[in-house]
C-alpha cells in the first residue's frame, strides 16, 4: 500500500526535580528506575508537569535545514520533544526514506522563558566563563551513563573554589558543597545520590568571543590562555594588567595562521597559565550562530555515536526499535529556608521545629540546606524520632546570596500556632 510513513526517530526529556522530587531527602533522580517512571507518569496523567513553561526548545536554523532535507519532523512535548523520520515503506525493518551517508548534528536552542530557572536549577551564579549548557549524545570517551546526556561530575580540583550547591567527584561519590569553599574537608560537603544530573562539566557552550574572571582571591596579574583542538595550538593569547587581573576579553574568531583564518565551530580545549601558580583547564564547545544570550543552553544530537547506547540508528544504519530516549536531568539547587515575620518581629523556634530550625537574627533558618521544590514536603529529622512538620515552602523567585556565600530563600509569613512563636 503505497503511502508517506514516519516513525519516531528520537526523543529528549528535559526533566527537574524542582517539579518531580516528592521528598527532600530522597531527590527524583535518587529513585529506582521504576518509582521515577512511576511519578512521571502520574504528573502527566494530572497535567502537572511541563517543561515548556520554563524552557522553549526550538530547532537551530542549521537543524530546521537539515529536517527539511531528510524529512524529519519537530514534535514538542510537555518533556520536551522527539523527532520523526520519514521511513521506506514495506519490508521488517525501518530505514530512512533519504539515507544519512556522511555525519549530522542536530542542534536545539533551549531558550528561558522563566528568568527564576535559575533560582532553582543548581547553576553556578559566578561562573569563570560565561558558559550555557551543552547537552549531547557524543560520548568519544565513554564516560556518560545512559540515557543522560550529561558528562560526568569532575573531581574536586585543589585550589578552586566551589560555590554552595556546585558538585564535586571524590572517590566513587558525588558530593555538593554546603557552603562556599576550596576545601575537600567533609564537614564542607555531603553525599547526593542523584545520578547523572547536569553540572559545571556540561558548562561547554562559549561564542568565539567572551571574558575569563578571575576569581578575586587570586593574585594574577598576568596570564596565558591558549585554544588547542587535538593538542593542536589553534591560539594563544597573552595577557598582563597594571595590577590583579579579575575579568579579562578573549578573542578566538580568527586562529595564529598566516594569514588568520575563522575558528571553525566545535570542541575545545582552553588551558590558562598565570604567575603565582595559576593553571586552569576546561573544555569548550565554540559556537557564534548557537551561543544566544536569551538561552539557558543547547541539545546537539549527532547521527552517529561512538557509544551504541547514544547512537539513534543501528550499525546497518536502520531506525532502531524501540526509539532511543535521552534525558537531560536538571537538580533543584539547594538553599536555607529562612523564614521571617510579615510584620518584622522576631520568631523563635518551638519544641515541634527545633529539630529543623535554628534562630538567626530574629529570623528562623532551616539547619540545614534543603533542595527547592515546587511542592509543599514535610520536614523530617533523619536521626531522631521528631515529629513530621508542615512549614510553607519559598518561592522560586526568592533567592539571597550572603557575603559569606551561603544561599538563602526567604519565606514571610505570620506565627504558626505551635510551630513558629514570635520571641
Amino acid at each position: 500500500m503505497d503511502g508517506i510513513y514516519y516513525k519516531k526517530l528520537f526523543e529528549v526529556r528535559v526533566l527537574h526535580e524542582y517539579y518531580l522530587s516528592e521528598d527532600t531527602a530522597f531527590p527524583y533522580f535518587a529513585l529506582p528506575e521504576a518509582e521515577r517512571k512511576s511519578i512521571l507518569q502520574n504528573r502527566m496523567f494530572h497535567k502537572q508537569y511541563d517543561i515548556n513553561q520554563d524552557i522553549s526548545i526550538l530547532p537551530s536554523e542549521d537543524c530546521k535545514k537539515l529536517f527539511r532535507d531528510y524529512h524529519i519532523r519537530f514534535v514538542p512535548q510537555k518533556t520536551g520533544f522527539f523527532a520523526g523520520i520519514r521511513i521506506n515503506a514495506g519490508g521488517p525493518d525501518f530505514t530512512p526514506f533519504i539515507p544519512q551517508h556522511q555525519e549530522l548534528l542536530f542542534s536545539f536552542e533551549l531558550r528561558i522563558r522563566n528568568p527564576y530557572i535559575i533560582n532553582f536549577t543548581n547553576i553556578r551564579l559566578q561562573p569563570v566563563v560565561p558558559a550555557q549548557y551543552l547537552f549531547s549524545n557524543a560520548d568519544p570517551g565513554g564516560t556518560k551513563t545512559s540515557p543522560s546526556l550529561s558528562e560526568p561530575v569532575a573531581p574536586f580540583k585543589s585550589g578552586t573554589f566551589y560555590e554552595m550547591g556546585e558538585l564535586a567527584r571524590s572517590g566513587a561519590d558525588i558530593r555538593e558543597a554546603i557552603v562556599r569553599t576550596n576545601s575537600n574537608q567533609n564537614t564542607d560537603w555531603r553525599k547526593i545520590n542523584s545520578q547523572d544530573v547536569a553540572n559545571e562539566s556540561d558548562r561547554l557552550l562559549l561564542p568565539m568571543q567572551f571574558r575569563y574572571a578571575f576569581d578575586k582571591n587570586k593574585n594574577v596579574t598576568q596570564a596565558s590562555f591558549t585554544l588547542k583542538q587535538n593538542a593542536n595550538t589553534i591560539k594563544t593569547i597573552a595577557i598582563a594588567g597594571a595590577g590583579k587581573l579579575e575579568n579579562v576579553y578573549l578573542d578566538f574568531r580568527t586562529n595564529s595562521s598566516s594569514p588568520p583564518q575563522e575558528t571553525a565551530n566545535g570542541f575545545y580545549d582552553l588551558e590558562v597559565s598565570g604567575d603565582n601558580g595559576y593553571q586552569d583547564k576546561r573544555k569548550l564547545y565554540l559556537h557564534n550562530e548557537l551561543y544566544n544570550t536569551r538561552n539557558f543552553g543547547a541539545i546537539v544530537i549527532q547521527n552517529s555515536s561512538s557509544g551504541s547506547d547514544f547512537s539513534i540508528f543501528t550499525h546497518t544504519g536502520k531506525l532502531k526499535v524501540p526509539h532511543p530516549v535521552f534525558e537531560v536531568r536538571l537538580k533543584s539547587r539547594i538553599t536555607y529556608w529562612r523564614y521571617k515575620s510579615e510584620q518584622g518581629k522576631s520568631f523563635t523556634v518551638t519544641p515541634k521545629t527545633s529539630p529543623y530550625l535554628s534562630a538567626e537574627n530574629g529570623a528562623l533558618r532551616s539547619i540545614h540546606p534543603i533542595p527547592m521544590l515546587s511542592t509543599p514536603v514535610e520536614f523530617k529529622d533523619e536521626t531522631a524520632a521528631a515529629p513530621k512538620i508542615f512549614l510553607p515552602n519559598p518561592s522560586g523567585n526568592t533567592l539571597r546570596i550572603e557575603p559569606n556565600g551561603l544561599v538563602y530563600s526567604d519565606i514571610y509569613l505570620s506565627k504558626i500556632k505551635d510551630l513558629i512563636a514570635e520571641a
